[in-house]
């Protein structure tokens, strides 16, 4: 019954319905304020919608909670709205929007805004499947470490047929890559200045262990743990983290390395009969619109 309701509804105004959605998200967003991501333990609570609308177009969006666990509090919050095509059924694109929250580290908060894009190519390896993705974001204001950076993931699991509740283990592997953050001064042994640039380069590294597993009809949990490293190259002593600010001095823009266990939850709504059937209903008008002026419909109710 639900399936025949929606059925009736117009194309352009469901689309108006997720649009509604997503804004009454981000007003229920923008009240809530998160805390700085310390070099500690983190508990991690993503929840994310899909909308299929055709074989190839989806919508999505999520939510992000993030807590420390000592002391126990908000730590993070992010909301993101984002959409995905399927290009072949071996690679994908999406393009997405996020806003998200920190403390600055001294009173209040600070608001980011993060735009992606994203290339996925899938593929089949001795009976595991793997998954690469390349993406570029860009913040808006500029972070202290970086405006910009390019992440290369590389994903590994198997779909199994003997587990119970089609889980699914998989592992993660992630490098950053950093662009245009604050200009930092390094100095030499006698502390003289000797650059003033921003610390581009290879500067963090990402592992993800994790189970994913259906928990009912179109609802899937994902558990895993993750464990990051931000660390220098060597390759440009001129653009590195955690450079002392002279001699006797504290470094500046230390290491974040942290750990956090995350556990998800995603589910998709398959709006393709609904878009298909708006379709050929608006086809249907146009016929009768292109028959009236033709003066085909008259003949038709002849004959009737």
């Amino acid at each position: 019954m639900m399936v025949r309701k929606l059925s009736r509804i117009p194309c352009s105004r469901l689309l108006v319905v997720l649009l509604g959605f997503f804004l009454l998200q981000s007003l229920w967003g923008n009240s809530i304020f998160a805390q700085d991501v310390e070099d500690k333990m983190k508990l991690w609570f993503p929840i994310s919608l899909g909308f299929k609308l055709t074989d190839k177009l989806s919508l999505s969006t999520s939510q992000s909670l993030a807590f420390k666990y000592k002391p126990f509090g908000m730590n993070f919050f992010s909301s993101g709205y984002g959409a995905n095509y399927e290009l072949s059924k071996s690679w994908d694109a999406s393009a997405s929007y996020a806003l998200s929250w920190f403390p600055n580290g001294v009173e209040g908060h600070d608001m980011f805004h993060k735009f992606q894009t994203r290339l996925d190519y899938r593929h089949k390896v001795v009976g595991l499947r793997m998954k690469h993705s390349l993406r570029y974001e860009f913040y808006i204001p500029t972070l202290q470490k970086f405006q910009s950076r390019i992440r290369y993931g590389n994903k590994i699991y198997f779909d199994n047929n003997f587990l119970p509740f089609s889980m699914r283990p998989e592992i993660t592997n992630e490098i950053y890559y950093y662009f245009g953050g604050v200009p930092v001064v390094t100095y030499d042994l006698e502390g003289n200045p000797v650059s003033f640039l921003s610390p581009d380069g290879l500067h963090r590294y990402r592992l993800t262990l994790g189970l994913r597993f259906k928990a009912a009809p179109g609802i899937w949990l994902t558990f895993n743990y993750r464990r990051q490293w931000e660390f220098n190259t060597g390759m440009n002593p001129k653009r590195e983290l955690n450079v002392p600010q002279g001699p006797g001095t504290s470094p500046k823009l230390g290491f974040n390395n942290l750990s956090f266990f995350n556990l998800g939850l995603s589910h998709t709504f398959d709006l393709t009969k609904i878009v298909e059937k708006d379709k050929a209903r608006r086809q249907a008008r146009r016929d009768e619109k292109e028959a009236i002026r033709n003066g085909t419909i008259i003949e038709i109710k002849k004959k009737k």
